[in-house]
C-alpha cells in the first residue's frame, strides 16, 4: 500500500522516471526530463524510436529506451503519460500492471471535452478511486517541477530550489505564475499542475506543503471541483485544508462569473462554486484572496521579503508617490 508519505516523496523524488508517448514532432515534452533528471533511471516508451534516434541521436543516446511498457525492467516512481485519448485507458491500465506508483496524464481531450473523454475520464476515475498502490495527477495537465527532485516537464524554469510551492488547475497559468516569478528572484520547491483533479487533489497538495520543511509560502490557482465526487463533500475537505494551513496562502479563484464558470467546466471539467461560499470560506480561514494574475505575483514577491511578517496589528501604513495611489490601494 502506498501511504502519502510515500506518495510525495515518489511523485517529488522519484528514483525512477518514465515518459509514455515520446513523439519527434513534441520534442520540446521531453527536455526538462532528459537534462535534468538522471539518464541512466530514465525510461522513453515510444512508437517512434526511428524517428528519435534519425532526427534526436545524440539528445536521447543514453537514455532507455523501449516500445512497450511491458519492457520496463524496473519499477517506476513517477510517469508522464503522452497519448492520444483512444489509447489512454489501455495504456494507463498497462501501468497499473507495471505497479507505477505515480501516473501524470499530459493527454486532454477528456472530462473538459466531450461526451466521450467524459466516459474516458469516467473509468479513469473508477481505475484510481479505490487504489492502494496509484495515484494519478490530472489527466488535462502540465505535470509536476521539483527543482531538488531534479526533473521539470518544461526547461524554461529555474533549476534553482526555493521556498515557495504552487498548485495550479492550469498548466498555461502555471507557467505564467513560475516563470514571471523566477523572473522576479522568486523560486520553488515544488509546482504541481492539476488538471481535471479526479485522483490528486488541490486540497492533498495544500496539506502536504504545509508539512514540508522547505516550503514557506504557497499559491494556488483553483477553479472547482471534480466531477466525479460529491462537490459538497470535497468543498469541506477544502475547506479544511484552508482553514489548518499555518503557511502564507495565496488563493487565486477562477470561475468566479458566470461566463468564468462555464469556462472552467470547458477548461478542466470542474464544478465552479458560488461567490457567496467561496467570500463565506475566505473569512473563516487563513488564505488570503486574489483577483488577479497580476497581484498573485505582486502578493507572492512581497512574501519573498517577508515570508514571517506576521501583523501584530490591525493597521498599516502604506507610502506612495501620490495620495490617488493610496485611495486606489
Amino acid at each position: 500500500m502506498l501511504n502519502q508519505i510515500d506518495f510525495f516523496e515518489k511523485l517529488f523524488y522519484p528514483k525512477t522516471l518514465a515518459f509514455i508517448g515520446a513523439n519527434p514532432r513534441r520534442i520540446w515534452h521531453l527536455s526538462g526530463y532528459i537534462n535534468r533528471f538522471p539518464k541512466d533511471s530514465l525510461y522513453i516508451v515510444t512508437n517512434y524510436y526511428e524517428k528519435l534516434m534519425e532526427n534526436h541521436e545524440e539528445f536521447i543516446k543514453d537514455v532507455n529506451i523501449y516500445q512497450d511498457i511491458s519492457e520496463i525492467p524496473d519499477e517506476i516512481d513517477h510517469s508522464v503519460i503522452s497519448v492520444s485519448r483512444n489509447r489512454l485507458l489501455e495504456t494507463i491500465k498497462a501501468c497499473l500492471e507495471k505497479k507505477f506508483y505515480t501516473i501524470h496524464v499530459f493527454s486532454a481531450g477528456t472530462g473538459e471535452f466531450d461526451e466521450k473523454g467524459f466516459e474516458i475520464e469516467s473509468e479513469l476515475y473508477e481505475l484510481f478511486k479505490n487504489n492502494k498502490n496509484s495515484r494519478l495527477v490530472g489527466p488535462n495537465c502540465m505535470g509536476i517541477y521539483s527543482p531538488r527532485g531534479k526533473f521539470s516537464y518544461t526547461e524554461r524554469f529555474s533549476e534553482q530550489a526555493g521556498n515557495f510551492a504552487l498548485v495550479s488547475q492550469s498548466g498555461d497559468l502555471t507557467n505564467r505564475i513560475v516563470s514571471s516569478l523566477n523572473n522576479r528572484g522568486v523560486y520553488f520547491s515544488f509546482a504541481a499542475s492539476v488538471g481535471n483533479s479526479i485522483s490528486l487533489r488541490t486540497s492533498d497538495l495544500i496539506d502536504f506543503y504545509n508539512k514540508d520543511e522547505n516550503t514557506d509560502v504557497i499559491l494556488s490557482y483553483m477553479e472547482g471541483f471534480s466531477q466525479f465526487r460529491k462537490s459538497e463533500f470535497e468543498g469541506r475537505i477544502f475547506f479544511e485544508s484552508l482553514k489548518n494551513s499555518k503557511k502564507p496562502l495565496l488563493l487565486l479563484k477562477g470561475g468566479i462569473s458566470e461566463i468564468g464558470k462555464r469556462a472552467a467546466s470547458s477548461h478542466t471539467g470542474s464544478l465552479a462554486s458560488q461567490n457567496e461560499i467561496w467570500n463565506s470560506i475566505f473569512k473563516q480561514t487563513n488564505a488570503i484572496p486574489i483577483v488577479s494574475f497580476e497581484e498573485l505575483i505582486d502578493t507572492a514577491v512581497l512574501f519573498r521579503f517577508c515570508s514571517n511578517c506576521e501583523p501584530k496589528h490591525n493597521s498599516i501604513l502604506m507610502i506612495t508617490w501620490s495620495g490617488g495611489s493610496s485611495v486606489l490601494g
